[in-house]
């Protein structure tokens, strides 16, 4: 992930592509005086099920990760602790 180090609230924390189009995104509608009609029925169906779409967009790549760095552990144990009789 590409992304630049900042220092907010006395924390570094990264900053990703996708995070900035999202906060630029984000100034360019807040200064649009009317919304795009689709702007408004995705913003309709966000709030509708909101929680369940964070939910999904947080836990699926947070589950991905896990799932991969307990694979790549795996493979590190067994190629150490590996008996050659």
């Amino acid at each position: 992930m590409l992304g630049r180090m900042s220092v907010a609230g006395g924390a570094a924390c990264m900053v990703s592509a996708d995070g900035m189009t999202l906060l630029i995104s984000y100034f360019a509608l807040v200064r649009v005086a009317e919304l795009p009609r689709f702007v408004i029925h995705f913003l309709v169906v966000w709030q509708q099920a909101g929680v369940w779409i964070t939910l999904f967009l947080v836990l699926l790549p947070t589950a991905m990760t896990m799932a991969l760095i307990w694979k790549t552990k795996e493979v590190i144990l067994s190629s150490v602790f590996r008996s050659d009789a």
